[in-house]
C-alpha cells in the first residue's frame, strides 16, 4: 500500500474512532492533539535536546 493510501486509512480509522466518542471525550481527544502539536513544535534548547538523549 502506498503512502498516501495508509494516509487515508489511518484518517478514515480515526475519524471513526472520534465520532464514536461522547462530546466530553471528544473534547478531551482534541485537547491531547492539541498540546501534542504545541509540545512537538516547542524549540528545544542545548539542554533540552541533552536531556531528551540521555546525556
Amino acid at each position: 500500500m502506498t503512502q498516501l493510501g495508509q494516509h487515508s486509512k489511518n484518517l478514515k480509522e480515526f475519524n471513526s474512532l472520534f465520532l464514536s466518542l461522547d462530546a466530553q471525550a471528544q473534547d478531551q481527544a482534541l485537547l491531547m492533539l492539541r498540546t501534542l502539536e504545541f509540545a512537538q513544535s516547542a524549540p528545544l534548547s542545548g539542554t533540552d535536546v541533552k536531556a531528551v538523549k540521555g546525556e
